[in-house]
């Protein structure tokens, strides 16, 4: 049995083509660095601006400073915290505990390290395609206006981003391995833990029943028991740290949830849409009306998401169609709207003008992405089984996360994040084959890897 390596992931620095190798080492440390820069640079316009805080930042922040001060998982009031899952505040704590907590120096810190998102998204290219497409996508992703915003807010999203970026690395890893070895295990562990870290800072956990699906989808060359036993793996290692801190919960305030926020997104946005269909009231309106309201209402943790359930549920039956065309509509906005606001908030642009250009942007990305997708469809043998099913894999995880933002609105379209790792990939394939026409056939730099990756 082989020794798994890293340089089975990394591609070695210097290793037959050393000129070639040290070309593309070079430019992937000239995007990261572009990247940092691009990222540190909005973050402290942000920053002084105020820019970096939306309503959500304090949910996050008070538990992150309750954890560094020692006092425990606790939110403003000093309550044990349900609402927010653990990953984001844990993360701030730890970057605190590194900067003094001084907040301008720990944003600066998360936009630093979230600047890797584009160098996994590079590795994982470079694994389903070649080292040129993931070039690409690199850089696709180190200027991405939604990316370098959502790093420099104090919010879960750019962490959640990481977590979706290694999930995809471990897919790409786990197609691309030979055989049924200890390695195989290994990556399928590491990929549950991704799903599980994920989770715990985006709590939508179907998101692990669907990555169980990978090994079935990724690795059809082994039998199906061997995958079935691949799927019991990444069940355990993702489902393990969810479960025990919906035990957590329910220990400290009854409730077996990993978050109550999905009854609440689901009521005070999705069924307050509902009722804007139906009535015509501006639905910001409404949903500020709800809140108010339920703010007021009492009870334990647990009977409180049970009557946000019980209301969202009541509105949504009552108004079946309505509920739907506000579902289809959320959706829509959070896939297609540029979104100028989240990016350009604050920040002395017109927002017509930023409107525009992330528009041009968005369309840029979704017309290489069209073309990867031609050459892949006119080539049917070019990825091969294993590989298909990981990118499979990968748009089933991003489209579920991007269908979920069906439940909310108004949110800076946080949740298509994901949508924009995977389109980055197919779009970077896409420009390769138009600008060197090189695909999976290509050579020099842009196909070092190719023998080693199928």
């Amino acid at each position: 049995m082989k020794e798994w390596r890293l340089s089975r992931v990394l591609p070695p620095f210097n290793k037959g083509r050393s000129r070639e190798f040290s070309r593309f080492w070079a430019i992937l440390a000239l995007l990261v660095c572009v990247g940092i820069f691009l990222r540190t640079t909005y973050a402290l316009r942000a920053y002084d601006l105020g820019a970096c805080f939306v309503p959500d930042s304090a949910s996050y922040l008070s538990p992150a400073q309750n954890l560094f001060g020692g006092s425990g998982y606790l939110n403003q009031q000093f309550n044990t915290e349900i609402t927010r899952p653990p990953g984001y505040p844990a993360f701030l704590a730890i970057v605190m505990a590194l900067t003094d907590s001084e907040l301008n120096k720990v944003l600066i810190a998360q936009g630093i390290f979230l600047s890797i998102i584009p160098l996994v998204v590079c590795l994982t290219a470079a694994r389903i395609f070649d080292w040129g497409a993931s070039l690409f996508a690199c850089a696709l992703l180190s200027i991405s206006p939604w990316m370098i915003a959502w790093g420099a807010r104090f919010t879960s999203d750019g962490l959640a981003a990481l977590f979706v970026s290694l999930m995809f690395l471990w897919m790409a890893v786990l197609a691309t391995t030979r055989g049924w070895s200890a390695k195989t295990c290994l990556v399928t562990g590491l990929l549950g833990l991704s799903t599980a870290a994920y989770v715990l800072t985006r709590p939508l956990w179907p998101v692990i029943l669907l990555v169980a699906v990978v090994p079935f989808l990724a690795r059809r060359d082994l039998r199906l028991h061997q995958r079935t036993m691949l799927a019991i793996v990444v069940l355990v290692f993702s489902a393990a740290p969810v479960g025990w801190w919906a035990a957590r919960n329910h220990s400290v305030v009854g409730s077996f949830v990993v978050s109550d926020v999905g009854p609440k997104t689901a009521y005070w946005y999705l069924a307050q849409r509902t009722l804007s269909l139906e009535s015509g009231v501006d639905r910001f309106v409404l949903k500020r009306n709800a809140m108010t309201a339920s703010k007021q209402w009492d009870g334990s943790p647990q009977e409180l998401t049970d009557r946000y359930k019980s209301q969202a549920y009541r509105i949504l039956k009552d108004h079946p169609g309505s509920a739907l065309a506000a579902f289809s509509l959320s959706l829509a906005e959070q896939l297609v709207h540029p979104d100028s606001g989240i990016v350009f908030s604050g920040l002395g642009f017109h927002p017509r003008i930023g409107a525009v250009a992330l528009a041009a942007y968005w369309a840029l990305m979704f017309l290489l992405a069209a073309v990867g997708v031609i050459q892949i469809w006119r080539s049917p043998g070019r990825l091969g089984m294993n590989k298909k099913g990981a990118v499979l894999g990968m748009v089933l995880v991003a489209t579920f996360v991007m269908s979920s933002s069906g439940l909310s609105f108004g949110g800076g379209a946080r949740l298509r994040l994901p949508v924009e790792l995977v389109v980055s990939m197919i779009a970077g394939f896409g420009a390769a084959e138009i600008i060197f026409r090189s695909g999976l056939n290509g050579a020099s730099i842009w196909n070092l890897a190719d023998n080693e990756n199928r």
